[in-house]
């Protein structure tokens, strides 16, 4: 009994610690210096308190380093800090000036940020084998190749402010991990758009080498097609994890059976 209680601890340990590595952009180690609390640029609510970062585990690029900084912290109705405690704190960012303001996705308490990097690894594999399946139970085909040429579908008539801006890739194949192709080669369209509507669309580059999931059906091609005056063919790539450097081949071949 005692080896299945902690067994079923740490199970639920792991989903915890996926849900928020997910939910997050922001993760630190801290310690709360003033509950109820507002830097001054940051609105005081009942739920804010001030924390220090004592050290950064994860943070966009786009903010500056917030190590021993002071953060506006905002926590969701029912969770209670106090002074001096010292947690992990897995957050994303709500208002950034002068000082950065943060919302709480949740809080591990006593969890050292050597810890806490190690389970954030851990997290991570378990997100990118769950991203990786999802792209694989939709995929038609999935290959090994080089982008030998890319070729831009964009047309100068525009009917929405974002167009997809269709570009078009050949990809020469190189192996077949699941699927059939003709030819050895295949052609992939992708947005080539920076639109943020777009941001997880793969950008796909000459000369580029790497693992292709192909798709031809995604809930986001009905918004991308609907917004261009260039009706797409197919097959894609949608998401991220549609394309995956080759050192994932293992993972994907694994994943794939």
């Amino acid at each position: 009994m005692p080896f299945l209680a902690t067994a079923v601890v740490a199970l639920f340990f792991q989903v915890s610690m996926v849900d928020l590595t997910r939910s997050s952009s922001v993760v630190f180690s801290g310690t709360v210096a003033k509950p109820h609390a507002a830097l001054p640029s940051v609105p005081q609510g009942q739920n804010t308190a001030v924390v220090r970062v004592d050290d950064v585990l994860v943070q966009p690029a786009t903010l500056n380093d917030l190590k021993s900084q002071l953060v506006t912290v905002r926590f969701r109705s029912g969770t209670s800090v106090a002074s001096g405690q010292k947690a992990l704190f897995f957050t994303t960012v709500y208002s950034v000036g002068k000082d950065v303001g943060l919302d709480s996705v949740g809080v591990v308490n006593d969890m050292p940020a050597e810890q806490g990097r190690a389970e954030l690894a851990k997290a991570r594999d378990v997100i990118l084998d769950q991203d990786i399946a999802a792209r694989l139970n939709r995929a038609s085909a999935v290959v090994v190749g080089t982008v030998r040429e890319v070729k831009s579908m964009a047309t100068e008539q525009r009917i929405s402010e974002h167009d997809p801006e269709w570009a078009v890739a050949t990809v020469a194949v190189e192996s077949v991990v699941k699927g059939n192709t003709a030819g050895g080669s295949v052609t992939l369209w992708f947005a080539g758009s920076g639109d943020p509507f777009y941001a997880r669309w793969p950008k796909l580059k000459p000369g580029q080498r790497a693992i292709f999931i192909v798709q031809h059906e995604d809930p986001r091609l009905t918004f991308a097609q609907t917004r261009s005056v260039r009706k797409s063919e197919g097959p894609y790539v949608i998401d991220a994890a549609d394309v995956q450097p080759l050192s994932n081949l293992d993972r994907v071949k694994r994943l794939a059976r």
